[in-house]
């Protein structure tokens, strides 16, 4: 396969309260700088209404209380990742959705912090990936979903919390984002640093058969400087976490879990 095009060929940004400028960057390897987690159901998708309906305080609501909410009005979809505090890194940090939702619930030592609109097209925020990172002590929740769009656009998601950011990195030039993108995957703990996605794609060889993309992205944020680059997949298995999950025997989503007490 050819080397892929310039990073402004194949990729549209889209910032809301940020001015960037697209960048060629070298390759950098990513790897796990915080622990994360994904949870993530397969029941056909179901609306629980907003977050203002699911009767959340503030500084009160444990995870707990949330999570049985969820599951009591039947949500779908719902996602987790963890990770520590960007603030204080004794402060254990969760992020929280679900299908439909118009937010991200934050929760620090497990109460709720702070709820983060995620600024999506109605009805598209659905089967919705999570992983937390960190920019200049500001924390990052980064969502991958197949269907959620900003103005008819699929991509990622990036919200940041207190720098009043949200940016959407359109994937509609992603080559093989069309096969679809199963089994996503984020590692790397610092946006400055650059994290990495990679993704699985469904190559028709039978149902419930995905294989890994041929190219992973790393996305750095620097300010108002953002790099996107595409990089060749087997260039990024130096990592431990990327090279577990490109060998892993799985050919399916992995199936929802949570760690206690959550289960």
């Amino acid at each position: 396969m050819n080397d892929p095009p310039p990073a402004a060929h194949y990729l549209l940004l889209r910032y809301v309260n940020l001015t960037g400028i697209i960048t060629a960057a070298g390759v950098a390897l990513v790897g796990c700088a915080l622990p994360h987690a994904v949870v993530i159901n397969e029941a056909g998708s179901r609306s629980v209404g907003t977050t203002g309906d699911l009767g959340l305080r503030v500084g009160e609501t444990t995870i707990e209380q949330a999570m049985g909410t969820l599951r009591t009005r039947g949500a779908t979809g719902i996602a987790m990742a963890s990770g520590l505090d960007a603030h204080d890194d004794t402060i254990t940090l969760h992020a929280l959705t679900a299908d439909h939702l118009n937010g991200v619930l934050l929760f620090r030592n497990e109460r709720l912090s702070r709820i983060l609109e995620i600024g999506c097209d109605r009805g598209t925020a659905r089967g919705i990936y999570l992983a937390l990172a960190r920019l200049k002590g500001a924390n990052v929740i980064l969502m991958v979903s197949e269907r959620m769009t900003v103005d008819g656009e699929h991509g990622i998601r990036i919200l940041t919390e207190g720098l009043g950011k949200r940016i959407h990195i359109s994937y509609q030039y992603f080559e093989e984002w069309i096969y679809g993108m199963k089994d996503p995957l984020i590692v790397g703990g610092d946006l400055m640093d650059g994290v990495t996605f990679v993704a699985r794609k469904d190559v028709g060889e039978r149902p419930g058969h995905y294989v890994p993309w041929h190219w992973g992205v790393i996305i750095k944020l620097d300010g108002a400087r953002l790099t996107v680059d595409r990089v060749f997949m087997h260039r990024l298995l130096g990592c431990r976490c990327l090279y577990q999950w490109f060998s892993s025997p799985r050919h399916q989503r992995p199936k929802a879990h949570l760690s206690a007490p959550y289960l």
